[in-house]
Parts: C-alpha cells; sequence; structure tokens
C-alpha cells in the first residue's frame, strides 16, 4: 500500500521582487578583508587587493609553462601602455623601447687634432629611446646595465711623416683604450685612413658615453662622414 505523504506545495521561482535592494549586505557575505573599488573576491571568500606580480605554477614552476595561442596572432608585451617587446607570428622578436642609436660626423675640415676633443657625431640616424645628444655628443644611459658601443673615423690629410692617432671611448665609468692608446699610423696625403674600436661596458643609470680623438698632428685633415659613425645599444 503506498504511504499517503500528503499535499506538496508548489515550488515558485524567485524573481526579482522577492529580492530587494540590501537584502543582502557585504557583511552577510562573511568575507574577510575589506571591499572596495580596489579589491576583489577572491575563491578563499577574502577580498583582496587587485594586481601584483604574474606566476605561473606557484612557487615550483615544474614542466614547461606556454604562454599566448596557437592563432596567426602577435604576441605583445606592453609596461605603462607602450609595447615594450612584441613577437610576430614569425617568432621574430621586436624592443620598441631598447636604447640603441647610430650617429655619423658631419664632413669637414679640422686643423685642431693635436688636442684632445670630443669627436662631434652629430648627424643622428638611429636613436630608440632618444637617449643620444647630437649637440653634446653624448649617450646617457637610462638604466643601468651592460652596454655594446662601437666607433670608428675615417680621414686623409697626414704628412708624410704620419703621426699615432687616440681615439677612445670614455665612459662615467670605464675607458677604452688598446696597450698603445688605439694608435693608428699612416703616410701620405692621398691615402684615407680609417680607426676604430668596440667595447662592452658597465654603466649606471645617467652614466654618459663618449668618444675623443687626438691624433698629435698640426695637418689639415678631411673628415668623412660615410666612414665614421659612433653607435651603441643595451646589451643586459
Amino acid at each position: 500500500m503506498a504511504k499517503y505523504l500528503g499535499n506538496r506545495p508548489t515550488a515558485v521561482p524567485l524573481t526579482s521582487a522577492d529580492i530587494q535592494d540590501s537584502t543582502i549586505s557585504l557583511s552577510d557575505l562573511s568575507a574577510s578583508g575589506t571591499a572596495s573599488s580596489s579589491t576583489f573576491l577572491r575563491g578563499d571568500n577574502s577580498w583582496v587587493a587587485a594586481g601584483g606580480d604574474l606566476s605561473f605554477g606557484g612557487d615550483t614552476f615544474g614542466a614547461d609553462k606556454t604562454i599566448g595561442s596557437n592563432d596567426t596572432y602577435a604576441l605583445s608585451f606592453e609596461t605603462d601602455g607602450n609595447v615594450a617587446m612584441k613577437i610576430d607570428t614569425a617568432g621574430i622578436i621586436t624592443k620598441p623601447l631598447q636604447p640603441c642609436f647610430l650617429a655619423t660626423i658631419t664632413a669637414e675640415t679640422r686643423t685642431d687634432m693635436d688636442t684632445a676633443a670630443t669627436m662631434k657625431y652629430s648627424n643622428e640616424l638611429i636613436d630608440i629611446n632618444a637617449d643620444y645628444n647630437n649637440a653634446t655628443y653624448t649617450f646617457t644611459a637610462p638604466v643601468t646595465g651592460s652596454y655594446y658601443f662601437s666607433w670608428r673615423i675615417g680621414f686623409s690629410g697626414l704628412g708624410a711623416e704620419g703621426y699615432d692617432w687616440y681615439l677612445n671611448l670614455y665612459t662615467s665609468n670605464f675607458s677604452a683604450r688598446s696597450p698603445n692608446g688605439l694608435t693608428y699610423r699612416a703616410f701620405g696625403n692621398e691615402n684615407v685612413n680609417c680607426g676604430g674600436g668596440s667595447a662592452v661596458v658597465d654603466m649606471d643609470a645617467s652614466d654618459v658615453a663618449y668618444i675623443r680623438c687626438n691624433s698629435y698632428s698640426d695637418d689639415t685633415l678631411e673628415l668623412y662622414a660615410e666612414r665614421s659613425w659612433f653607435s651603441g645599444y643595451l646589451v643586459a
């Protein structure tokens, strides 16, 4: 025999009219912390501030992690609203904000090369991040790090006896010169002579780098723009 259970009430769904404003307050959620425009409710029922470091796998990373997707879109990393690094669909990486510069001299005649002077690399061809000053011919490091520099000068007009050339990189922490002072000797008035060097140097933020030349020559020299440059970029 079936047992009589009596009449069951018919279920009535709740509507928005059944829940009035302030029926459930924040205190009813029993969450720890303080709710505000800068916090969010986390899975452990606590209000925490938004932001923080991005991590994958916790403190122990374990297996390799993959960032990105399998579609044909590029992947960009931004900071302060600007793209700092971009990986295109071919895997090519560009760094639009990475310090990098290239400057050449303006072709000119010089008669004062017997006095050490900063080389006038005033023709600015590349200056990513605007760290090179073509009025003072100096590069200023925006951040502490290791920087690669290369420099060169092309000239003609030395007398037959020739002279030693000293073409040196100077920074706040370091001067790059060979045991002979990056010396270049040339003979005759018709030859175009070139000299230069390269170095990786440590720089602190706001340190400057520039090139100085001294030939110990009283000759009138022709300096060639297409054979003279000063360049550099942040390595690490």
